[in-house]
């Protein structure tokens, strides 16, 4: 890979080449544009990750990509000096890109598309009490940019099955509720997200809200679930059963992925918008 003398981006993970979409998406983009570029998939062991990083790193070909699990954590911590304020109280990142002076930069989209997509389908989140549910890396990411853009971080509400994440809401200057009575608070939100990965393929018939306290969530509030497979997850399902507005995780997908690439592949000079482009495959694929 590293002798092919032509530019190249990848993704990084535990097994990306057995289903993520980033490469399908970003290829279809370099190929319809005439860019000589193309992304590969790295399926990396833990012992040989940080060595891969220093490699990329001095590669002059490599311009960067996307970061898949289990590693958004990792790869922070072994370039947390080259991050912006947003990715440090994240602590995880799933993009990584070359910065004005040609050093290895990691960020995370997935915050940034997470708001994008609700505002673009909800419009603002001023002023309304908002639950956030588990602070795994895209939870983390989440719960920092909603925090950012709300009028009052007290209005954030922060759960999680991990008490590690406690420190994290501090952090941000919201609230901390126990997974063990968030039930018994539903009632208060206007905006419930759910960051587990209860109602993913492994667990799609679970959901991280009980069933019995679906029916006590306010008529105007918003279920948004970041999962985009399956979609709907059995949480939208029950949520659309009860009049509930809902929102999935496809356009926060694909909006991560198009952030990502234009972070690694700038904008001068280009003609396209590649949020439309991907667009155009990413329907096919839902």
């Amino acid at each position: 890979v590293f002798d092919e003398k032509k530019y190249f981006t990848a993704i990084i993970g535990g097994n990306p080449s057995e289903g993520a979409r980033s490469p399908i998406l970003w290829n279809y983009t370099f190929k319809k544009n005439k860019i000589n570029c193309n992304m590969l998939s790295f399926d990396v062991a833990d012992k040989n990750l940080e060595k891969l990083i220093f490699l990329l790193n001095k590669n002059k070909f490599f311009l960067g990509g996307a970061i898949a699990v289990p590693y958004k954590e990792k790869i922070f911590k072994l370039l947390k000096n080259n991050t912006s304020i947003e990715t440090s109280k994240i602590g995880a990142v799933n993009c990584l890109y070359r910065n004005n002076s040609g050093e290895l930069t990691a960020t995370n989209t997935d915050g940034e598309a997470s708001l994008e997509a609700f505002n673009n389908t909800y419009k603002s989140i001023l002023n309304r009490k908002t639950l956030i549910l588990g602070m795994g890396g895209a939870g983390k990411a989440v719960a920092a940019f909603f925090a950012k853009d709300i009028n009052n971080k007290k209005n954030i509400y922060i759960s999680s099955r991990s008490i590690e994440a406690k420190s994290y809401a501090e952090l941000l200057e919201s609230n901390w509720l126990n997974w063990n009575i968030f039930n018994d608070e539903i009632n208060k939100f206007d905006i419930i997200i759910n960051c587990t990965i209860l109602g993913s393929n492994k667990s799609r018939h679970k959901m991280p809200i009980n069933l019995n306290s679906i029916k006590y969530i306010k008529k105007s509030a918003i279920i948004y679930d970041i999962i985009y497979d399956p979609s709907p997850t059995l949480l939208l399902q029950t949520a659309s059963k009860n009049n509930l507005k809902i929102l999935d995780g496809k356009k926060m997908n694909l909006l991560q992925a198009a952030l990502a690439f234009d972070y690694c592949i700038k904008k001068e000079d280009r003609k396209f918008d590649t949020f439309e482009t991907m667009f155009e495959l990413f329907s096919n694929l839902s």
